[in-house]
């Protein structure tokens, strides 16, 4: 029962009703790359647990206050601006799988078997038909064609507006996995070609050369608080949030990409930052055979050891962990 006690001040009793609304989430069913590179292994295999026996192991939960849910959601929303900024800056950023639109379907078919940009382990490929569609044409035309197709929804997916094509009709998210798809994850999108939106911005003519970074290339993208932005400035994004770094890692290998972008948004002051990450083969094989032992144990219900030399739920590794309860209990 909602408690809407005349005592408590009008901004409680108004958030009191948003916050008994229950966040709409459907519940993943595999092991995601996003929390491969947690410093715990037993920690990435309740996320495991969670997601292959949900049903068996409701004890096992990971649920977050509304306030937390909503940063969560705001992640979603500074990235959809994002990809904005950059492809008005002239980057060609793909978001979704628009490939699997009924007018793509035959020409993609086509084009993916000789493509090298097609991913290592997922068939599903991604952004070849953007590509090879777009990246010989020179600016005129493309300034011409403005992108201009006869389907609508289609023209605003080759154009990656995210926030233009979330529904299945115009392309699913970009995905790869491993495993027969018990451990997987979801890209935020991948740099094709670049074409500076202004002469003096331009210095090659192959859509490629002009940019800063080597294309194609992977983008991920993150919003964080003030503090953790400067720490990412200092410290580096393989030291200070080692589970990204190894997110990457997976998709730069699932894609068959050598380099990725990570760009941070301070929620507290708009600034953006920018890193370049390189594909680490060797991290990737640490982060695959960890992922094999994580999956291999969790179905034979058989509990992996905690980090390091943990003694207690007082170490810090726990004190942070959201399955401290449960697996101290």
């Amino acid at each position: 029962m909602i408690d809407l006690n005349s005592t408590r001040t009008l901004s409680d009793r108004i958030n009191t009703i948003i916050d008994a609304v229950p966040f709409s989430e459907i519940p993943r069913t595999y092991l995601g790359c996003s929390v491969l590179g947690a410093e715990c292994e037993r920690a990435v295999q309740y996320e495991a647990i969670r997601a292959f026996y949900p049903e068996s192991h409701k004890e096992i939960s990971n649920d977050f206050p509304p306030r937390v849910r909503r940063i969560f959601k705001r992640g979603f929303l500074f990235e959809d601006e994002a990809i904005k900024w950059f492809q008005n800056a002239g980057f060609h950023l793909v978001t979704r799988d628009y490939r699997k639109l009924p007018q793509n379907a035959e020409r993609h078919s086509n084009e993916v078997a000789g493509s090298n940009l097609k991913p290592r382990t997922d068939p599903r490929g991604l952004f070849v038909f953007a590509r090879n569609e777009q990246i010989h044409k020179s600016r005129a035309e493309r300034a011409s064609e403005e992108f201009s197709t006869q389907n609508s929804n289609e023209s605003e997916c080759r154009k990656g507006l995210a926030t233009e094509c979330h529904s299945n009709e115009t392309g699913e998210q970009l995905a790869c996995e491993w495993f027969g798809g018990q451990l997987g994850g979801h890209l935020d999108g991948i740099f094709v070609f670049y074409h500076a939106p202004q002469p003096s911005l331009d210095n090659g003519n192959d859509g490629t050369s002009s940019s800063p970074f080597e294309l194609p290339a992977l983008w991920e993208h993150k919003c964080v608080n003030d503090k953790n932005f400067k720490l990412v400035i200092k410290d580096k994004l393989k030291k200070a949030f080692p589970k990204y770094y190894a997110q990457m890692q997976m998709y730069m290998n699932g894609y068959n990409l050598s380099q990725g972008i990570i760009t941070f948004t301070n929620a507290n002051t708009m600034e953006l930052h920018h890193e370049l990450i390189m594909y680490d083969d060797a991290e990737f094989i640490r982060l695959y055979n960890r992922a094999e032992r994580v999956i291999s144990a969790t179905h034979r219900g058989e509990m992996l050891p905690r980090y390091g030399s943990v003694q207690n739920s007082a170490h810090f590794i726990c004190k942070f962990c959201n399955y401290t309860k449960v697996c101290w209990a």
